[in-house]
């Protein structure tokens, strides 16, 4: 378990104040330039250098009590940099021979007994863990501390006593025997209770926690639920919202060995969002033994595996070379990438990210060439991931890919007369949350611009006697807000879509005035989009209504010209706009030049490359 050993003084070796900064001023101007060069090299983090300036500064002035302590810091930072175990144990051997030159001082008083012990429950004992050498360690440090005890006046008693305390909690940490855990404990436990009685008003946060902690593990050790209890009281005060980490992770071990699981995995799941290394304590801790084969612990490890992590980042990288590649290779990586988020949807089924990123993979899985039963299949798991993701993970981007989805995708697969419209109000109402959840963003316009042009999509799947105008009525509302921004006045989709609108409007009582804002707005579109042939459709379509049969064929021709003959050439011969000129001559010509297919304005997926 993470214990957090903060002691009535704050000051870390590592991170923190260091042996120097806390010690008094130097005697001698060239040693004290040395150690000061030596506490520069320190933070450097090169500690070799730093103690040899601190040895030639103590050799300069043998008097000089800075440089026999700040030789300490020096070998803490070696231990941490330190990989190999033989050497570690060299540096731990002068360590102590350090501090048993420094204690001969006169100057070595309480504070620097206290200092030392804090050192070597916050970062010596960590760095070894259990061996030989740390218990030998934990008992010269008991040795000392009991020691010092003696000759403590009552003010510095109850210091010692909580410095004594936090020693034995760490030792208990670190220690694997059951039988050394409990006598640690024990002994923390009554100098605990001995400074809750002598001196209430120096116990704070951290120091209730260590009591609590204590309780927890004396009561998992003896099977005392009592103790338990008391102990998931003691650190449920303690968890204040604004806790650290291993607090938090401290009332998560004690809710688990309480039985209380689902109090268990909620603060677990918070302090590893807080501390996601957590995880390696979690695998190792006793605390957690009930829990292992639960389905809900499990995942939310899952959640947290630094492997999984490493499968998520081989799935990502393997889905962003298939959006570079082409042909075969295109359809196989993705192939590839949707294996791997299968796999990876049943390591972390509620991780909203991952169902947002497999929706998007599964999407091109389905565009992609194969069997048109398999194309549906992944289209199915890619909507019910778009839903999972939207469940789990609410944000604006989910709604709007959603409904991108829907729109252009699902609703292109489905696009036969009753359902279409169905799945294309389905995308408007996802747009629509988007566009909620985009209110104080930058991002608003451009999914207003997305919603615009699904609502006039909508109206033109819908029979001709359809109340289709509330759609192009709202679609003509959204669409001056986008132009506001400059970067939209300069593209031809949000002046199509416009056109269209207005185009819908006209259409059931040839509204003559509509018509001409719809031509406008189309010949505006063509300003940045000469060769659009879509446009030059809806163009010809406004013309044909308004009578004007030679500009009607010129747009159809130049239409089909830029589109190379389909697919709107069989469009022709069930599109109504073109009642009025469908008996000439010239009309009938364009007849034969394409390929039927529908045709729809603004995706804004790139389409497959298949």
């Amino acid at each position: 378990m993470i214990r957090r050993l903060m002691g009535f003084m704050a000051m870390m070796v590592l991170g923190g104040a260091s042996w120097a900064q806390t010690i008094q001023p130097a005697h001698s101007l060239s040693a004290e330039e040395l150690v000061k060069e030596g506490i520069g090299l320190q933070a450097e983090k090169r500690w070799r250098e730093a103690l040899s300036r601190h040895d030639a500064a103590r050799r300069l002035d043998p008097s000089f009590w800075t440089a026999y302590v700040a030789p300490l810091d020096c070998l803490v930072i070696g231990l941490a940099q330190e990989q190999d175990s033989a050497r570690r144990r060299v540096l731990l051997t002068e360590l102590r021979q350090r501090f048993a030159l420094a204690r001969e001082r006169p100057e070595a008083g309480l504070n620097f007994l206290l200092r030392w012990s804090q050192t070597v429950r916050q970062h010596v004992l960590p760095l070894v863990g259990d061996s030989e050498d740390s218990r030998v360690l934990i008992g010269e440090t008991r040795a000392m501390l009991g020691a010092a005890e003696l000759q403590a006046s009552d003010d510095d008693l109850s210091r010692l006593h909580l410095e004594q305390a936090g020693l034995e909690v760490m030792a208990a940490h670190v220690v694997r025997d059951e039988g050394l855990q409990r006598e640690a404990f024990r002994r923390a436990r009554k100098l605990l209770e001995m400074v809750f009685a002598a001196k209430p008003e120096i116990v704070g946060a951290a120091e209730r926690e260590w009591y609590g902690v204590t309780l927890l593990h004396l009561g998992r050790l003896d099977r005392d639920d009592e103790l338990v209890r008391r102990a998931v009281s003691i650190l449920e005060q303690v968890a204040s919202p604004t806790a650290s980490y291993a607090t938090i992770y401290n009332l998560a071990c004690a809710y688990a060995v309480a039985g209380a699981e689902q109090q268990a995995l909620e603060s677990l799941a918070r302090a590893l969002a807080m501390k996601p290394s957590l995880i390696h304590e979690v695998l190792k801790d006793n605390e957690w033994e009930a829990l292992r084969q639960h389905e809900p612990f499990r995942r939310l490890l899952n959640r947290h595996d630094p492997q999984i992590d490493e499968q998520v980042a081989q799935a990502r990288e393997t889905y962003a070379a298939a959006a570079h590649a082409f042909g075969l290779a295109e359809v196989e990586l993705y192939k590839r990438a949707a294996d791997m988020y299968q796999k990876l949807l049943e390591l972390r089924p509620d991780d909203g990210l991952l169902h947002h990123e497999a929706a998007r993979v599964f999407q091109q899985r389905g565009k992609g060439p194969g069997p048109a039963a398999e194309r549906a299949r992944w289209l199915r798991e890619a909507y019910r991931c778009y839903a999972k993701a939207a469940e789990l993970r609410p944000t604006w981007e989910v709604f709007r890919d959603w409904a991108v989805f829907l729109r252009n995708d699902l609703g292109m697969r489905e696009a036969d007369p009753d359902t279409l419209p169905l799945v294309l109000k389905e995308s408007v109402q996802r747009f629509e949350q988007a566009l909620e959840l985009t209110q104080f963003t930058a991002d608003r316009l451009k999914v207003q611009l997305d919603l615009a042009t699904t609502l006039v999509r909508l109206g033109m799947s819908l029979p001709e006697d359809a109340p289709v105008a509330p759609y192009y009525e709202r679609a003509l509302r959204l669409l001056p807000e986008v132009l506001k921004r400059e970067e939209y006045t300069t593209q031809a989709l949000p002046y199509h879509v416009w056109g269209l609108a207005h185009l819908g409007l006209a259409r059931p009582h040839r509204n003559r005035l509509m018509l001409h804002q719809a031509l406008e707005r189309f010949h505006t579109a063509l300003q940045y989009e000469p060769d659009n042939p879509e446009v030059r459709y809806n163009l010809a379509c406004a013309y044909a209504l308004l009578g004007d049969s030679t500009a009607a064929i010129r747009e159809l021709r130049a239409c089909l010209e830029r589109a190379r003959g389909g697919p709107y050439a069989n469009l022709l011969a069930t599109d109504s706009d073109f009642d009025g000129i469908r008996h000439l001559p010239e009309f009938a010509a364009l007849q034969n030049a394409g390929v039927p297919q529908q045709v729809f304005p603004g995706p804004t997926l790139p389409q497959p490359r298949f």
